[in-house]
């Protein structure tokens, strides 16, 4: 399953060493084949130092390059929470483990703006993850930012099966149809 991101990121709060703090729109198709897409507003909280960074759920250090330069490679870990909201039609469904992830990510920049290249191995599930995302960076006041960003993640099958598939039980329970995706 292929999920599209859109987030919009405003940094009211930022300070001398890096550190801001903002709100996040996120607008995405839903996990769920039966669901439609929602929009959030969430708070974050964002870190970045020359060689250590927090983003949201995530933290890591940065391997080569830094935050103002035209690229860097770093190594994390992100937390990935089981959403909160679960359509009624999931009732039936088991609830999936929080999802926690090592990555590789880099970044790059250019006239067009920042490119964002993460693969991700769940730990727990030895699932894997690509996710690709573009943004811009518009500033609005010396405190205030605009970054719209598009992204598209991708997961393998045992990632897919795992969060997205609806087993034989399952489907018992819910009425849905069984689906074992990848």
């Amino acid at each position: 399953m292929k999920k599209i991101l859109l987030l919009l990121a405003a940094g009211p709060l930022a300070a001398e060493d890096g550190a801001r703090l903002g709100l996040r729109l996120a607008h995405a198709t839903d996990t769920y084949r039966f669901a439609t897409s929602r929009t959030q507003l969430l708070p974050f909280l964002q870190y970045e130092s020359r060689r250590f960074y927090v983003d949201g759920l995530g933290a890591g250090l940065r391997l080569a390059g830094g935050i103002d330069e035209e690229a860097s490679l770093g190594l994390g870990l992100r937390y990935q929470p089981e959403p909160a909201w679960r359509p009624p039609r999931a009732s039936g469904l088991e609830r999936r483990a929080p999802a926690f992830q090592l990555e590789l990510n880099g970044h790059w920049d250019s006239p067009l703006g920042r490119s964002v290249l993460r693969f991700g191995r769940d730990l727990a599930r030895s699932g894997h993850t690509l996710e690709l995302q573009q943004g811009y960076y518009f500033p609005l006041t010396p405190r205030l930012a605009l970054k719209p960003a598009l992204g598209l993640v991708w997961g393998d099958g045992r990632h897919q099966r795992y969060y997205y598939g609806v087993s034989a039980g399952e489907a018992a329970r819910s009425g849905l149809a069984a689906y074992r995706p990848g």
